[in-house]
C-alpha cells in the first residue's frame, strides 16, 4: 500500500470516529436535557408535597375561625 494510499484510509477512518463522536455528543447533550427537565419536575413536585401540610393547617384554621364565627353569632 502507498503511502497515499494509507493517509486517504487514515482520514477516512479519522472522519467516521469524528462522525460517530458528534453523534454520541448529540446524545449526551439530549439526555441531559431530559435529565435536567426531569429534576427540574421532581424538584416542583417535592416543593408541593413539603407545602401542603402548612397550607392545609391555615385552610383548617381559617375554615374553623369562619364557622367559629357563623355559629357565635
Amino acid at each position: 500500500m502507498s503511502n497515499d494510499g494509507f493517509m486517504m484510509l487514515v482520514a477516512e477512518r479519522l472522519a467516521r470516529i469524528e462522525t460517530t463522536l458528534e453523534g454520541i455528543r448529540r446524545d449526551r447533550d439530549e439526555e441531559k436535557k431530559t435529565s435536567d427537565d426531569h429534576e427540574g419536575r421532581l424538584r416542583s413536585l417535592e416543593r408541593w408535597k413539603y407545602m401542603l401540610p402548612p397550607t392545609l393547617v391555615t385552610a383548617l384554621v381559617s375554615a374553623g375561625v369562619t364557622l367559629y364565627g357563623q355559629i357565635g353569632r
